[in-house]
This record gives C-alpha cells, structure tokens and sequence, in this order.
C-alpha cells in the first residue's frame, strides 16, 4: 500500500471518541454548532453585503452568502481556473480573513500534535480513512455531498425487490484489504456463481483457453518493457491470433471503461488478471453495506448533504468552507473523484506539478443495465466480443437469479447502445446476445455516472501520450492530502483501491502527527 496501513483490533473496536489527551497537548476549541457542524464565526456584516453584490452570482443554499452558479454536469473544466481560490479572484477577500482570525483564535505551531482532521467525501475512500484515524484517536469530521455514503458504491433494489449493484460491483483475487474489512465489520463475501475469464463469448471465436493464458503472459512480459507504447501496437506485434488479440482488445477496453486505441500498453499488464479463474464476490445485502457500516461506526462525525467548497490550507491547519460554514482542522483528507478534485478552490493553489498531474487524468465512462427475469435462470455470463459489453445473471440478486445485469464500458459503446437515452436499445442487444433469457423490459433501469455531479464519470483512467508522475496524486501538499481511486494506480477503478487509498492517506495524516512530535522534541531539547 505504498506507506503502510494502518492496523485495527481484532474484535473492531476503536478508542472512544474522548479519548485521553497526552499531557501538556493543546486542546481544541470547540466552535458553535450548526447543523451538527462545529463553525467559525462568519465574516462581519459589510463583507456579507458586498459578496451580495458580487456579479454573475447566486444564492447559496443555506447561508447569506453568494457563489458563482454551479457548472453543468459532464460540462469541461478550465483547470488552472477551477484550482485557483474562486472567491478570491472575485475579489472576496473573506477566505484570508477567516484564516488569519482562526490563527488568532487558535495559535499553532507548525509543529504542533495533530487532533482533529477533516474528510471530504464519504465515499470508500474517505470513510475508509476517517474509520482508521479514529482508531488512533484522532477527531474527525467527514464531509459528504449526497443524501447518502458510499460515492460510487451504490447498492439499490428494483420494484420485484431484486438487489442489484449501479456502481463497484466485483470483488475478485486479491481484494485483501476488502476481505479483511468486511470480516472486521461482520459483512459476509457470498460467491455471484460466475468467474471473470468464464464468459461464453458470442458470436463463439472457438479460441482455446490455454493459447489465451499463455498469450497473456507474452502480452504481460512486452507491456512491462514498454509500458509507454500504445496498447494497440503491442497486442499487434505480440498476438498473432486475431481472434485472442480482439478478445484482449475487447476485455481490457471493457475494465478500463476506455477505448482501447487511447490506452498505453501498461493496461495490458492486467490481462492475465482479467483472465483469473476466482469467483467474483459480492457483499451480502449490497456492497454499500461496508460504507454503511463505517458510517455507523462514525455516527454524527459524518455529515451528508454538505458538499466542501473551498480548502484554505497553511502550515498551522486547514479551514474547509461549506455553503453552511467553515471547517477548522488540523489538516484534510481529500477523497473525491477527480473532477471535483480540479472543481475544488484551494487556497493557496497547489504545485503547478500536481495540478498538471490531476488535469490529465481522465474520467472513464461507463453504464450498467438491470433487467427483471419473468422466469429464473442459472448464474453464468456471455460476453459480446465485437459489441465489447457483456451480461451476467447471479443469485446475488437475492431473489432467485431472477435479474440479468449487463455492463457497458467505454464512450462508444455506451453510445452505441444508447444508454443515456433509456434502456430501449440495451435491451434488444442483451435479447439478441443471450436469447435463452425472459426479458421483463418494464422494471429494467439504466445507471450512468458521467450525468452524476458527484461522480461525472466512472473512475480514473490515464490516456496514452499523458507524461503524469501517478504518484503526485497522493502525495501530500502540506496539511492536505489525498485519497480515491485515481490515488491507487495498480487498483484504480476498483473497491479495493478505494479502501487502499483511505488507510494510505491515514497513515499519511499520522505521520505528519509523527513529523509534529519530532519537531517538538526537537525544538524543546
């Protein structure tokens, strides 16, 4: 996990959220609260009226203040703007105040201890990492936008009461950190009675199974000496089957949620794992239920509904501005996927390097399908090779496999079976990919997330050609740090690095509380 992890006792409990201070440690003021939030003061009156007056603003929900309106859905960003304080280039100069009165407030040494974070994103990642700083007695506030956790985890139920999975849904070979998480929350992993590299293809290519695995590994081998080259060209110069070469083609375009033709040979590294023989797993009652189950554990340190608007951050904490207030923190962990990562004004902006690492990610797009079954069938799946979707059927649904769910990955294929448009169009391609199915189109449902503000996409992906140092993405700046997926270059896209992510970014945190204590003990000898 790259800086370690950190570890929880075995029977899951954490130290009470009061626990005993060190001797001598400063102790935090506690703010007013509002809506469960501890706030700052809000600037004087006068600087109320004129952020009124500002042009091109509108009300925001819940406060007196003014905001620019938001941007649209899926609409493009101008990086170096939307990294930039927005409420400062309007010339608001309400953001530097508040943070030299919270200095006033709360004098810090650079090298004061730690006590009090704040998360934004109550996703995986940022319960993930809000459960583990609590284990080691840190206070903490998580930040949530939506009506409820879990980001894109997302465990929902169709009108026969069919459990279905609209976003992270498999839990393959070497999701330990899954594993233990869900032993240590009492979550059981039930088998979905399919494996990734048993789909029947169709139309049926007649490829041997063996030849397959062992083109993988010469596939495997070139992609780690030329990481950089396009995925194409390697597939080409590597496989000489053009039927094993679609295959591979069709699977890694299908995981990465990307065309194949925009990806660099690196993603081929995952070939013999999308051709792993385990069972995929599901959790039992929803994969949601592990961010539930954090959340709980949490209690009211979570608060959804409050998205973060700004992060002002300097060597003594950070202050994180929401439309009900601000957040004082000792520091933040940033756990939201990567466009609202550049949406997010930081004060004082980051590196130039790491902006330029976070614009060239990029947002993959993807749709799931679930259909009603008028009569049950068995657990298996099919894949379209020329299609590049595929289809699966599962007792996870919890009903008697009674539900087909289908997967579209990449923008031309969501295109192609006209996903954003309804179900219409997917449904008579899953009728025609596995005809032994009865359809019930009336209560099927489509899922995409580039149309959710929260999300605008399914997960990180890099394109060829982009020159990023991946591991800008978590490295700290500061008192922020970062957390996500697109933090977890070897398990981006996946669950398992969601929750990798979250304890990485808490050790992060902890050893800035390290580096604190050695500076203390520095100075005082």
């Amino acid at each position: 996990m790259g800086h370690g992890r950190i570890d929880h006792d075995l029977d899951g409990h954490r130290r009470p959220h009061g626990h005993p201070r060190t001797p001598g440690a400063r102790r935090t003021r506690r703010l007013p609260s509002r809506n469960g939030i501890r706030h700052a003061p809000r600037p004087d009156a006068r600087q109320e009226d004129r952020d009124r007056d500002l042009p091109g603003s509108e009300a925001c929900p819940g406060c007196r203040r003014r905001r620019a309106p938001p941007r649209p859905p899926g609409a493009e960003v101008d990086p170096q703007r939307s990294l930039r304080p927005q409420h400062l280039e309007a010339g608001d100069k309400g953001a530097r105040r508040r943070r030299e009165a919270r200095r006033a407030r709360h004098p810090r040494e650079p090298g004061g201890p730690l006590t009090r974070v704040c998360v934004v994103g109550a996703g995986l990642a940022g319960l993930a990492a809000a459960d583990a700083l609590t284990a080691a007695g840190v206070e903490v506030d998580v930040l949530e936008a939506r009506q409820r956790v879990g980001g894109r985890v997302w465990s929902d139920r169709l009108a026969t009461g069919a459990l279905i999975e609209r976003g992270g849904e498999f839990i393959t070979a070497g999701y330990t950190t899954t594993e233990r998480l869900a032993a240590r929350l009492g979550c059981e992993l039930v088998g979905m009675g399919i494996r990734y590299p048993d789909r029947r293809l169709h139309p049926d290519p007649g490829i041997d199974r063996e030849a397959a695995l062992a083109a993988a590994v010469v596939v495997e081998r070139e992609a780690a000496l030329q990481p950089g080259r396009a995925a194409v060209e390697v597939l080409a110069e590597t496989v000489s089957d053009p039927a094993i070469r679609e295959l591979f083609a069709s699977r890694v375009q299908s995981a990465t949620a990307h065309p194949i033709d925009d990806l660099e040979a690196a993603f081929l590294l995952r070939v013999s794992y999308l051709m792993n023989n385990d069972e995929c797993r599901r959790v039992e009652g929803g994969n949601q239920e592990l961010a539930r189950r954090l959340a709980a554990g949490l209690g009211d340190l979570v608060h959804q509904g409050t998205p973060a608007l700004s992060v002002a951050h300097d060597g003594s904490g950070v202050t994180v501005t929401t439309a009900a207030g601000h957040v004082e923190a000792d520091a933040v962990v940033v756990a939201v996927p990567i466009p609202l990562l550049r949406a997010l004004a930081f004060d004082p902006p980051l590196p130039t390097d790491v902006v330029n690492a976070i614009t060239e990610v990029r947002m993959s797009v993807a749709a799931k399908l679930a259909v009603p079954l008028r009569s049950p069938a068995a657990a298996d799946a099919v894949m379209s090779v020329p299609g590049r979707f595929w289809a699966y059927t599962t007792p996870c649904d919890e009903i008697g496999v009674r539900t087909v769910g289908s997967w579209a990955g990449s923008a031309p294929v969501v295109t192609a079976l006209e996903a954003t448009e309804g179900p219409e169009r997917w449904i008579g391609e899953v009728a025609a990919l596995w005809p032994a199915l009865d359809l019930d189109p009336e209560g099927a449902t489509v899922t995409t997330w580039l149309d959710d503000p929260w999300a605008q996409g399914a997960y990180s992906v890099l394109e060829l050609r982009a020159e990023t140092d991946e591991s800008l993405l978590s490295t700290p700046v500061g008192r922020v740090v970062f957390a996500g997926e697109h933090t977890s270059p070897d398990w981006s896209g996946t669950i398992e690095g969601a929750l990798r992510s979250g304890e990485r970014a808490a050790a992060d945190v902890l050893r800035l509380e390290l580096q604190s204590d050695f500076a203390n003990r520095h100075l005082s000898g």
